[in-house]
């Protein structure tokens, strides 16, 4: 998670003037048990978050992260656990074929991501991961 600060604009910003930081970060996220009873009991205010981050151009990239890090009982793992390829230096990551399977493995990342849609390496992934060999 990144805190997102741009002094000369705090006071003026509704997260700011209600005492919490700004969060930006990844928008691939996952949430505890504990999260979702936040959300659900109302001690994260998501109706008054979605009025605020309604007209924010990317607001899963700073919606979750500023509802979570305002949480002072909820710990926060900056780790997006998601294996991606980045090597290309692209818009996007790279698309994910079976050279890329040893090195999915050992990075112990809970997701990958990016395959073409329907290709048969998702078959060997699922039984490389399955120990169905």
């Amino acid at each position: 998670m990144v805190v997102l600060d741009r002094p000369a604009l705090d006071w003026l910003h509704p997260v700011r003037r209600r005492g919490w930081e700004l969060y930006g970060g990844c928008h691939w996220h996952m949430a505890s048990r504990k999260c979702a009873r936040a959300v659900m009991s109302g001690d994260i205010p998501v109706s008054w978050l979605m009025d605020v981050f309604r007209e924010v151009q990317i607001p899963e990239e700073c919606f979750w992260q500023t509802a979570y890090c305002n949480q002072k009982n909820l710990r926060i793992c900056p780790e997006s656990h998601r294996f991606e390829d980045w090597t290309e230096l692209g818009k996007n990551p790279a698309l994910l074929g079976a050279s890329h399977i040893p090195e999915i493995i050992r990075s112990e990342a809970f997701f990958a991501r990016k395959w073409l849609a329907g290709d048969p390496v998702l078959d060997r992934v699922d039984a490389e991961l399955l120990g169905l060999q």
